[in-house]
């Protein structure tokens, strides 16, 4: 991580790539407003889900949204 690299600088084990990180960073899943919703959303079932917000349709497993890359 880089908020503690001073330790690489000390221990002269930096090394700084030419790379950037990427831009898209997180996950593109459904994520309820309600902060206690986001605690339990990932142990719903869907039904469960449907029912705190009805419109909620699930993604299939594995799927990932390749147009935003």
């Amino acid at each position: 991580c880089e908020n503690v690299m001073i330790w690489d600088h000390v221990f002269r084990t930096f090394v700084n790539p030419r790379r950037r990180p990427p831009a898209v960073i997180g996950m593109s899943d459904y994520l309820p407003e309600r902060f206690i919703h986001q605690l339990i959303w990932p142990f719903l079932t869907v039904k469960a889900k449907q029912r705190i917000i009805p419109e909620f349709v699930p993604k299939p497993f594995g799927y990932e949204d390749k147009t935003s890359s």
